[in-house]
């Protein structure tokens, strides 16, 4: 069974496009055999991302801006091909000063 090794919690600063990259685990009892893992995200904000389904690699659609909006959250899914796990994973975007000109 697949296990997420990666943090459920991301700061991001605004203004760029890299969110998250979900890491996981599953050697399923065999520790020589790491099993191929395929990444999916849904719910509440998931139509914000894109998502790398083989690598877990998250990245805003459109990169975001602090004052539209300042958290973000969805559900990340890891999946074996047998079994599957989830973690709710919440980002937070940092506010920057920006040069006006």
């Amino acid at each position: 069974m697949p296990i997420f090794t990666s943090d459920s919690n991301a700061s991001v600063d605004e203004n760029q496009k890299n969110a998250i990259d979900l890491n996981a685990s599953d050697r399923d009892n065999n520790p020589d055999v790491l099993n191929d893992l395929n990444y999916t995200i849904s719910g509440t904000d998931a139509s914000k991302f894109d998502i790398n389904h083989s690598s877990g690699v998250v990245t805003f659609k459109i990169a975001p801006d602090f004052e539209t909006k300042s958290s973000y959250k969805f559900i990340a899914n890891v999946s074996d091909g047998k079994d599957s796990v989830n973690q709710e994973i919440n980002i937070y975007i940092a506010n920057l000063t920006e040069v006006e000109g």
